[in-house]
């Protein structure tokens, strides 16, 4: 009687742990998906890169997705989205540009949202081989410009 009883509680205790656990995986899934595809309508009214439609996710992570077409294109090349639970923490954009006197160059776009009434940010980092500089949108834009890239915003 007693192994009766014992065997019921534990298998009451092993569905509710399972019930937490699989609600919990479905509600990470469902925040994950929401910052994809879902999102580029309120990234093109931030006037943030959009992942584009053909784009799919190469890694999942507890708290990142990171886009991608394919590796080594010149252009937009990829976008990682940073979240915390539902709640969207950063976004970072990839732009491989042609190589300069054997340097590889690009430029990173991190996208930074606000928690409160604060104000997003942004940060633009222009990359050539090691050295990283911070620069302006507007000398993003003419890099973008001169070498014909598709900025996605």
């Amino acid at each position: 009687m007693k192994f009766k009883i014992f065997l019921i509680v534990y298998c009451i205790i092993a569905a509710i742990i399972f019930l937490i656990i699989g609600v919990t995986a479905f509600k990470k899934k469902i925040c994950q998906d929401k910052f994809g595809l879902e999102l580029n309508q309120r990234r093109r009214i931030l006037k943030i890169p959009v992942i584009p439609e053909y784009w799919h996710v190469k890694n999942k992570e507890e708290h990142s997705a990171y886009w991608i077409d394919k590796y080594g294109v010149i252009g937009h090349e990829s976008k990682v989205v940073v979240f915390y639970g539902c709640q969207i923490k950063k976004e970072i954009d990839i732009y491989i540009l042609k190589e300069q006197d054997g340097n590889p160059r690009s430029i990173e776009l991190t996208y930074v949202y606000a928690k409160g009434n604060a104000d997003d940010s942004i940060k633009t980092s222009y990359l050539i081989g090691h050295h990283d500089n911070i620069i302006s949108r507007q000398q993003a834009d003419s890099i973008f410009k001169a070498e014909k890239i598709n900025p996605d915003y």
